[in-house]
């Protein structure tokens, strides 16, 4: 490890020479505590408990990172760097390039393609599922298929199965290119209209019998002012697979930022999602309402909530339908305390207003999180994030399904220069 900080420094006085911005970021997370129970409702015997101390690797996937960036107003490189002392592995989470020719901007490599402001300056270091469980479109409830999850992230690519709804979606950002011009000064003097197209490395499908597509076309357009921030996206993971959405954020208040979403997902052919049932259909929708206020006590307390509402359709003709509709909620408050200390409390809860599988009613029951937390600041680049994690799962289910609870003391050490 020491040999690899070494090579990066010299990296980085090396290109500092050349380009303005050089950063280096290492991110360290594991559980003091973990303990958790979980059974199956209505099924005897069938509950199982485990407890873990002291496990340096256990949270947010126990990745710590090396991120080395080098640019200017004319271009400039990230490499994110990922190494995992206890699998010894090291690998690339990120690295790409990017260069500006007038207004038009090319961005090239492995790097998370998004443009909507997320509302989520108060996340910190909390692994996603502590604050932004879910990212904007459709939620993905406890992993189940969507053509929209996270749907403004251009270069990521999902692998999904409709008929599955067993918890089992991925996604991972892809290699990308990208092509983004903008237009300034059109009805203001400080608006700027954004038009991109990106293309993610994945087999799309083919066009005809003779040409093949390997990349996941996506578009988008942007317009921003001093008042609004508003996007509108369209992409297709997969041949006959499409998903198109808009954000729109409102800006024009000191303290405020909010913002509104919708997205929708469709698989245009019956019978496309290959699992073999020829008069399946499938489709898709979500909701997005986040809004932060932070003029509270004079600035010191910030206020952040996120809702989304999702449905899933999938119409299987004489197989049985599988339908979800899902609603999460989030509220956090962040009271700093002064310049080295943050106090921080986040509430979750997350229902399926109703669910479906093959045609059966389902009800996976309510999961509640309670995160109280601390954040303390050696100064503005150097932290560590730790408290409390409380997970009640599967409250008021149907039985067969799985209930639980956990208890669960992170921790994350933050140290960027």
């Amino acid at each position: 490890m020491k040999k690899i900080v070494s090579v990066l420094a010299v990296a980085a006085l090396s290109l500092g020479s050349v380009f303005a911005e050089v950063t280096l970021e290492y991110k360290g997370a594991g559980y003091i505590m973990d303990y958790e129970k979980t059974e199956t409702k209505g099924v005897d015997n069938s509950d199982t408990t485990t407890t873990s101390l002291f496990d340096l690797a256990g949270y947010d996937g126990a990745k710590s990172h090396f991120i080395l960036k080098a640019g200017n107003d004319f271009a400039g490189v990230v490499v994110d760097f990922d190494p995992n002392a206890q699998a010894k592995q090291f690998t690339l989470d990120e690295y790409y390039a990017w260069f500006n020719v007038g207004n038009l901007q090319v961005t090239t490599g492995k790097y998370t393609g998004r443009y909507a402001k997320r509302v989520n300056t108060d996340a910190g270091k909390w692994a996603n599922h502590e604050f932004e469980r879910y990212k904007l479109g459709v939620s993905g409830f406890r992993g189940y298929a969507a053509l929209g999850v996270d749907v403004d992230n251009l270069t990521k690519i999902w692998t999904i199965d409709t008929d599955a709804f067993d918890g089992n979606a991925s996604g991972t950002n892809q290699l990308a290119s990208a092509l983004a011009y903008t237009f300034r000064g059109l009805a203001q003097e400080d608006d700027a209209l954004m038009i991109k197209a990106s293309f993610a490395d994945t087999s799309w499908g083919d066009l005809n019998e003779h040409n093949t597509l390997r990349t996941a076309p996506a578009f988008e357009v942007a317009y921003r002012n001093q008042i609004i921030d508003v996007n509108a996206l369209f992409k297709s993971n997969a041949k006959q697979q499409i998903a198109f959405a808009g954000f729109l954020r409102y800006i024009g208040m000191e303290n405020l930022n909010a913002l509104v979403g919708f997205t929708y997902g469709k698989i245009l052919k019956k019978g496309s999602n290959e699992n073999g049932w020829e008069d399946s259909d499938y489709s898709e929708m979500g909701i997005d309402l986040r809004l932060r206020y932070a003029g509270l006590m004079d600035g010191a307390l910030s206020l952040t909530t996120m809702h989304n509402i999702s449905i899933l359709n999938f119409e299987k003709g004489t197989n049985g339908d599988n339908k979800l509709t899902t609603m999460w909620n989030m509220v956090s408050g962040l009271y700093r305390l002064n310049e080295a200390l943050n106090l921080q409390l986040t509430v979750h809860n997350e229902m399926a207003l109703s669910c479906t599988k093959d045609g059966a009613d389902k009800k996976p029951g309510l999961n509640l999180e309670f995160v109280p937390g601390v954040i303390i600041k050696a100064s503005d680049n150097a932290s560590i994030t730790t408290g409390v994690i409380i997970d009640l799962n599967g409250i008021s289910a149907d039985d067969g399904q799985t209930t639980g609870m956990g208890i669960k003391i992170p921790f994350v050490l933050d140290v960027a220069l």
